[in-house]
């Protein structure tokens, strides 16, 4: 058997390798002659997966090691009979973690209490639901917006917990997390313009972690230069790798499309696609390797703000730097050099589930905050 996997896979090799001869590729460097004779395709989300590339291909099995499956033809692996996996959730908390340090860095630049204020989630898949119960834990209320998930809800409660778009734009904070979608009832792209954006509240915080298109980034970037007041995070683009680099100045924080990555969501997501592997070709699993990823971390001193939770969490997870390092970046080696390099840097980070650090440094309210992050307090 011959595989193909995208050499930044976490434990592609430990995992793949006793199945027969695996190649390792950079993902944007996975082209037609490189597959053609290939059973087994693994990638993350800079391979689109089309007909061209499958072309004259023997590839009977895909699998994305990602949540998203935007970058994939779905419909034509289904039409050549080629099977096809994804790795849906593995990142879930990894996103959910970049959001908390989102409301960090917001509540500091504002001065805003998390607590006061009302979140509007839109998408309620596993990122969006997992957002919803962190911050219920905090007491913090939240306002869901899902038509999908609302055409299909049985019960009445159920269906009465979903609020439309426009509810939605008058909350003070605002999270994406939809998959990006074209053809289906529900298409997702630009879901976010003008209309929307012109209703934001007075200091609002917006935060995309999905997908760049969902967002138009023609009208954010107007709507960005008329109010000074409104808060805006970025992690995901269109064109990626080759982003607007004018629409990054211009938001508050720019990351080069990370909020997912960590140590935890690569492990799972290459695991994930290990057992829809051996379930196709019917194979036995292999062991799974030592990813160290039980022992907690302590959290470091340099990142510790005492008795203040939010101020910790900003410093574990600094989008705020990362993001003026990845902008700095842009200007001086080029948009999608830049894009590429920076995400490579950043493939160490641990979630906050990983971490702990002595409850003694906190308050009890404080300490409430970092339990619900995950973080372990002795």
């Amino acid at each position: 058997m011959r595989i193909i996997a995208d050499a930044n896979m976490l434990f592609a090799k430990e995992c793949f390798a006793g199945f027969g001869e695996l190649t390792l590729v950079p993902g944007r460097e996975i082209i037609r002659d490189s597959i053609k004779s290939a059973d087994a395709l693994l990638v993350r989300s800079i391979t689109p997966i089309t007909a061209e590339l499958l072309e004259g291909s023997s590839v009977k099995f895909i699998g994305t090691a990602t949540s998203g499956t935007d970058h994939v033809d779905v419909g034509y692996l289904l039409d050549r009979g080629i099977q096809f996996a994804d790795a849906k959730g593995c990142n879930a908390n990894a996103v959910v973690d970049y959001c908390f340090a989102g409301l960090a860095y917001h509540q500091m630049i504002r001065e805003i209490e998390a607590r006061d204020s009302k979140v509007g989630i839109v998408g309620y898949g596993h990122v969006g639901s997992l957002f919803a119960r962190r911050l219920a834990a905090l007491g913090i209320d939240t306002v869901i917006s899902d038509p999908p998930l609302q055409s299909v809800a049985t019960e009445r409660v159920s269906r009465d917990m979903f609020k439309s778009l426009q509810e939605i734009a008058r909350c003070p904070v605002i999270s994406l997390h939809v998959p990006l979608t074209t053809t289906t009832d529900f298409p997702t792209q630009n879901l976010i313009e003008a209309d929307f954006l012109s209703a934001l509240p007075e200091q609002a915080l917006l935060m995309n972690t999905c997908r760049g298109s969902v967002v138009n980034e023609q009208d954010l970037f107007e709507l960005l230069g008329q109010r000074q007041d409104l808060t805006c995070i970025v992690d995901v683009w269109e064109n990626e790798p080759q982003i607007d680099s004018a629409l990054a100045a211009r938001v508050a924080i720019a990351t080069p499309h990370i909020a997912g990555y960590s140590v935890e969501a690569k492990c799972s997501a290459t695991f994930q696609l290990l057992d829809s592997f051996c379930d196709y070709f019917e194979l036995s699993p292999t062991t799974l390797p030592e990813a160290n990823l039980i022992n907690k971390e302590e959290i470091a001193d340099s990142c510790l703000i005492e008795n203040d939770a939010w101020a910790t969490l900003l410093n574990c997870l600094p989008i705020r730097q990362i993001s003026a390092e990845f902008k700095s970046s842009i200007t001086q080696r080029g948009i999608d050099k830049a894009f590429d390099e920076f995400r490579s840097k950043l493939m160490a980070r641990r979630e906050f589930r990983s971490l702990r650090t002595a409850a003694s440094r906190f308050s009890e309210q404080q300490r409430n905050i970092l339990v619900a992050q995950g973080i372990s307090l002795a």
